[in-house]
């Protein structure tokens, strides 16, 4: 992997493009990331010395510069005042999550969540309550919630076992079931209140071939949060 010459395109105020790298790669994506940082959220820069030890693999340190991209492509995009800044106890979670991201759907949402996030004095820490059920999210749940995103008030619908196959992506619906009622227990699919009540079951309401999804209050809070437009 070490010859192979990787074409890496970064663009951050105060840092070079990175151009076209090789032996330098990762230098130099560490560089940017760590200007990119220095912009949004100096206190983090004190771990990121830490940090930066276990960043120098590879893979994380593309990951990370993949991440950058997108944040970047986001405050651009929402434009985000370039003097705002991130809430440190937000940043450092967030990027680091983001950096171990295989999935470039889920890392977009982690980019969203991040320029979302910034705010005139730092101190937005909204994002806090979906830390957690954004490092739980698979790619497929993902694609179900995307799709959930775009149903019309009341946010419910009924599709057959076919359709949230073709939806999620998977042929598994043994799977399926488990992937929607882990999503039901995050509070992202529920009733029309995001409520769960007790002894709620996910095929409580699979009738005549199809199923009722409702999509949430917290799960469109999760979406909008990350920049998701929501019907």
């Amino acid at each position: 992997m070490e010859n192979e010459k990787l074409k890496v395109e970064v663009t951050i105020p105060g840092v070079s493009d990175l151009g076209e790298a090789t032996g330098k790669a990762m230098d130099l994506g560490i560089d940017a990331v760590k200007g990119f940082l220095t912009a949004t959220c100096k206190p983090i820069l004190q771990e990121f010395g830490l940090f930066g030890k276990d960043i120098v693999r590879e893979y994380r340190v593309l990951r990370a510069i993949n991440f950058v991209k997108k944040a970047q492509a986001k405050i651009q995009e929402y434009n985000i005042d370039p003097t705002y800044s991130i809430n440190p106890k937000l940043a450092l979670t967030i990027f680091e999550n983001a950096s171990l991201e295989p999935s470039e759907e889920l890392q977009e949402l982690w980019a969203g969540l991040y320029a979302k996030s910034l705010s005139p004095d730092g101190t937005d820490d909204e994002a806090i309550m979906y830390i957690d059920t954004l490092k739980k999210l698979t790619a497929s749940q993902l694609k179900l919630l995307l799709f959930a995103s775009k149903i019309p008030r009341p946010w419910r619908i009924e599709i057959t076992e076919d359709e949230i196959k073709g939806i999620m992506a998977l042929d598994d619906f043994e799977r399926i079931k488990r992937e929607v009622f882990n999503l039901r227990s995050q509070r992202l699919l529920g009733n029309a209140q995001g409520i769960m009540q007790q002894g709620d079951s996910v095929w409580e309401n699979y009738r005549d071939g199809k199923i009722s999804i409702w999509f949430s209050i917290y799960g469109q809070g999760l979406l909008t949060k990350c920049g998701i437009d929501v019907a």
